[in-house]
């Protein structure tokens, strides 16, 4: 634990370094650094620089304003980009919940079955036509397939992870009808 340095002491030392005697001006900087070794602390943290004077200071205030205004438009950007951020995981959380709500009303509705007359959905997508074409495509995943045919036909593409699962789901139903067949 460092004690503070006694200041009237150390101020009477470094006076007499400035003696015409060279052993009384040694002897008193001899004292002065004990006095400040025994206080636990190095010079640096005993000299401390006074405020700079002239075109320095002003540069230095500058600094200071400049350095304050880049910290406080980081900040701000930050905050925006963090308010973006919680907008968008809010839309995708309305999202999921219509999208869970439209399950659920999906789920509770009875399958409608289609007629050998009455035409099919056709989407120009051969695995996505087979899929929403058959009849043991349970809920949960003709709902999926239902969505990613209503993307496909707007945008003519697919994602990797679209791609993926149509591909699950249609060996998924080629194993149970190997199964049941």
């Amino acid at each position: 634990m460092t004690s503070p340095v006694d200041r009237e002491k150390l101020v009477k030392f470094l006076a007499l370094t400035d003696s015409d005697q060279d052993g009384e001006a040694i002897s008193a900087a001899r004292m002065a650094s004990r006095l400040v070794r025994d206080s636990g602390l190095e010079w640096d943290d005993v000299i401390v620089l006074g405020p700079s004077k002239g075109w320095r200071s002003q540069f230095s205030i500058w600094a200071r304003y400049v350095g304050e205004l880049k910290r406080r438009i980081q900040l701000e950007r930050a905050a925006s980009h963090w308010q973006i951020i919680a907008r968008l995981r809010e839309q995708e959380i309305i999202r999921l919940r219509e999208q869970a709500a439209g399950q659920l009303q999906t789920a509770a509705a009875p399958k409608k079955e289609l007629r050998k007359d009455e035409a099919l959905p056709a989407t120009g997508h051969a695995l996505i036509d087979r899929l929403l074409a058959s009849p043991d495509l349970d809920a949960q995943r003709r709902a999926r397939v239902e969505a990613i045919a209503t993307w496909f036909k707007r945008s003519h593409d697919l994602t990797l992870a679209e791609q993926a699962d149509l591909e699950t789901f249609s060996r998924q139903l080629e194993a149970s009808q190997i199964q049941a067949g």
